[in-house]
Order: C-alpha cells, then sequence, then structure tokens
C-alpha cells in the first residue's frame, strides 16, 4: 500500500487544490492536445492534404480545426479591404495563405475553397502570374463540375475567368513573338513590349489554344442562356465575351450569330442603352459587307437594323446620337445592296433623318453631317435640282474648312464641285 501525501493526492484541502493535482492536470490536458493535433494530421494526411503546418506571420504554428477557422477569418478579413481598394499585389500572399488553411481545414477538393480559390487567380492575373491563375481557375472549374453539375452557371463563371485570362495570355505571347520577329532587330529595342517574366510555358499560345479560348466562352454562353434566358444581364456579357473571341480566332461566321443574339437580347431587355445597340450595329453591319459571297447576311443585317431603329425611335428622347448612327448604318446596307431595298425618295428621307438626329445631338456644323450633306447635294443634282444642291454643298465647305483642316484633298475636290454646281444652277436654272 502507497501512502500519498495530502497536498499531493489531488484531494481538497482547507487551502483549495493541491500544487501537483494541477501540475499533473496541465500535463495531462497538454497531452490529449499533443494526441490530437497529431491523430488531425495523420487524418488530414491520409485524405490528401497538402498543407500540415500553418505558420503565422510571427512564426507561431497554428495547428486544429478550431485555430484554424479562427485564423482563417482573420485572414478573409485582413485582405477583403486591399481587394476592394484594387491592391491586389498586397492582398495576393494574404489570400495565398488563407487558401492553405482552408485546404487544411476543409481539405483539397471541398466547394469550401471556392472563394479562396477565386481570389488567388484573381490576384495572380492582375500581377500577371497568368500561368498560375490558369492553374487556380482550371481547379475552381473542377470543384465546380463536381458539385453542381456541368451545365450549372457556377461552372459557366470558372469557364468565362478562363476564356478571359487564356485569351490575356495568348495576346501576351503572340505579343513578345510579334517583338521578337519584328520590332527587336528593326528598332534595336531591348525590352519586348509585353514582358514574358512571369509567364513559364510559351507552349500555351496558337490555334489550338485559340480554340480552347472558343470552345470555353462558347460553353459558357450555351450555360448562361439556358439558365438565364436571352438577354438577361447574367447573359449578356458572355455573349459579348464569345463574339470578341470567336471575331478574333476568324469564326467570323459565329461572331456574326452572336452579336445578332446579343442586338435581339438588347431589344428584349427594359432600359436598354442605345449606345450599346449601336456599336452592336456597327459590328454586324460590317461584318456582313465585309462577306462578299453572302448577300443573305446583309439582308438579314438590314432587317436586324429596321427593328432596332424602331425600337429606339420608341425610346424616350435624347438618343439622337445613337439614332443617326443606326441610321448611317442602314444607309451603308443600302449602298451595299445597290438600292435594291429602297427608292431614292426614301434614301432621301433617311440621310435628312441622319442630319437633323446629328443637328440635334451636336449642333449644325458637326462634322459627321458632312457625308450626308454631300450625298443629298448629289440627289439633287443628279436629279437636275442644281440650285437645291448648292446649299448642301456649301454647308459641306463650311464644315471641311472649320472641322477638317489637314484633309486639303477632299476640300479642294468639294470647292470644285460646288464651283460646278453652282455653274449649272446658273446656266441651267434661271
Amino acid at each position: 500500500m502507497v501512502l500519498v501525501a495530502p497536498e499531493y493526492s489531488g484531494a481538497q484541502s482547507e487551502r483549495g487544490p493541491g500544487k501537483g493535482a494541477a501540475l499533473m492536470q496541465g500535463i495531462t490536458e497538454g497531452v490529449q492536445q499533443m494526441l490530437r493535433e497529431k491523430l488531425e494530421r495523420e487524418r488530414l494526411k491520409k485524405a490528401g492534404s497538402r498543407v500540415h503546418q500553418i505558420l503565422d506571420e510571427d512564426g507561431k504554428s497554428v495547428l486544429g480545426k478550431s485555430g484554424l477557422r479562427k485564423y482563417l477569418g482573420e485572414l478573409t478579413a485582413r485582405y477583403t479591404p486591399y481587394d476592394a481598394a484594387f491592391r491586389h499585389d498586397i492582398a495576393l500572399p494574404i489570400a495565398e495563405r488563407a487558401l492553405a488553411a482552408a485546404e487544411y481545414v476543409y481539405g483539397d477538393h471541398s466547394s469550401e475553397l471556392l472563394p479562396y480559390l477565386d481570389d488567388v487567380a484573381k490576384y495572380n492575373f492582375s500581377q500577371e502570374y497568368i500561368d498560375r491563375a490558369h492553374a487556380l481557375a482550371l481547379r475552381s472549374q473542377t470543384i465546380r463540375e463536381k458539385k453542381f453539375g456541368a451545365n450549372h452557371p457556377e461552372v459557366a463563371k470558372s469557364l468565362t475567368m478562363l476564356a478571359r485570362w487564356d485569351h490575356f495570355w495568348d495576346r501576351q505571347v503572340l505579343g513578345h513573338l510579334y517583338w521578337k520577329r519584328e520590332e527587336g532587330d528593326r528598332c534595336q529595342l531591348k525590352e519586348p513590349i509585353l514582358s514574358l517574366d512571369k509567364v513559364s510555358d510559351l507552349s500555351l499560345s496558337g490555334p489550338n489554344f485559340c480554340a480552347q479560348i472558343v470552345a470555353r466562352a462558347n460553353r459558357a454562353e450555351r450555360i448562361r442562356r439556358k439558365a438565364f434566358g436571352i438577354g438577361a444581364g447574367e447573359h449578356s456579357m458572355s455573349i459579348f465575351l464569345a463574339a470578341k473571341f470567336n471575331d478574333e480566332s476568324v469564326f467570323y461566321h459565329e461572331a456574326w450569330n452572336l452579336m445578332i443574339l446579343a442586338l435581339q437580347a438588347h431589344r428584349n431587355r427594359p432600359g436598354t442603352d442605345p449606345r450599346i445597340m449601336s456599336i452592336i450595329a456597327r459590328y454586324i453591319a460590317n461584318k456582313a459587307i465585309a462577306g462578299a459571297d453572302r448577300r443573305d447576311l446583309v439582308h438579314t443585317t438590314f432587317d436586324e437594323i429596321e427593328r432596332t431603329i424602331t425600337f429606339v425611335k420608341k425610346q424616350p428622347p435624347g438618343a439622337h446620337q445613337h439614332l443617326a448612327e443606326l441610321l448611317d448604318i442602314k444607309r451603308l446596307l443600302l449602298d451595299r445592296l445597290g438600292g435594291i431595298l429602297t427608292s431614292k425618295e426614301k434614301y432621301n428621307i433617311i440621310l435628312k433623318e441622319i442630319i437633323s438626329n446629328y443637328e440635334a445631338a451636336f449642333g449644325d456644323e458637326f462634322w459627321l453631317i458632312a457625308d450626308s450633306l454631300f450625298r443629298l447635294s448629289i440627289y439633287h443634282s443628279e436629279r437636275g435640282f442644281h440650285k437645291r444642291a448648292v446649299p448642301f454643298l456649301e454647308r459641306v465647305v463650311r464644315i471641311e474648312e472649320r472641322h477638317l483642316p489637314h484633309s486639303a484633298e477632299t476640300l479642294a475636290f468639294v470647292k470644285d464641285r460646288l464651283a460646278t454646281l453652282r455653274e449649272h444652277a446658273n446656266r441651267l436654272e434661271p
């Protein structure tokens, strides 16, 4: 039988707990904590976690789920203000530490990682570490597809990020190669215009890479169209990006189809900015006119422009500039079609509408009016009304002299034509 003194037995004495009891209790708790942390590390290691220890800024180890969750919240609160201030250079190392802590707490394949993956990818892209951003965005896409399914709008978010960043990467690589081939030798430049110090793999460029970019952008557009409907705010940007990447990859017909869809979508949206519609209309008209062997594209584009003009005319007043631009595009398409769709009288009415809308937006001597005034003078002179044509041409001369002094040859031509018109007017029209 072993006798133990009362002060070391853990028994409660009149003076309170004994020193030995407190010491043993502290040792026991410390050992238990060490065992818990060891078991946690082994569990995470078996689960495939790459991070087994997090060190804070003071070099102290932060272990255990509860400690890491608290530390994760602190890190998130620290880098969020830098994100709002666009100081991604400061936010990046803090967000990377937060991602490592989140991986420790949730595992490598948890959907809880998505906010941290997206943030770290965005900051890497902002700092031009494009290959790192690409890898992180691919990882977030894999996690989203596993959690939400392949055709969920969340997946479209990752696809759009990848398409935009890979497009930037591709332009950077091509810019570097162009400098190496052309500018370096010709101009003796010491550095390329676009530095590639932060891009590790130059093979990720070229036709195959462009096809991947286009495929991702097209897939994101289809997912959002199905989820939100044509013309929804979430869908509109996907259309523009997909059309842009198709156009730059020389898939012109696909880009044209997407922009037709975008124009229809904006007509169906309340409060649509006419400026956006004017930009889209100019794009599809230029592409339709460029396709010389596809008159059907011009006819389809003309119909869409007609509907858009009708839509803009019904909007509240104030869109004179954009209405004039749309009317000018309609006139351009009529020139391309050679007057098949309208008479000269209706063409004359379109020119007058263009002039009146530009005058309402910018005043009587806006330089873009000159082209329509010149065409009106031709219209009247061809019909034999030379006196009617003279005032239009006189306005063209005034506008050219005031606003376009650099076009000396054009001005000389207009003045010569004006003199001829005056001569005809005096001789033929008493």
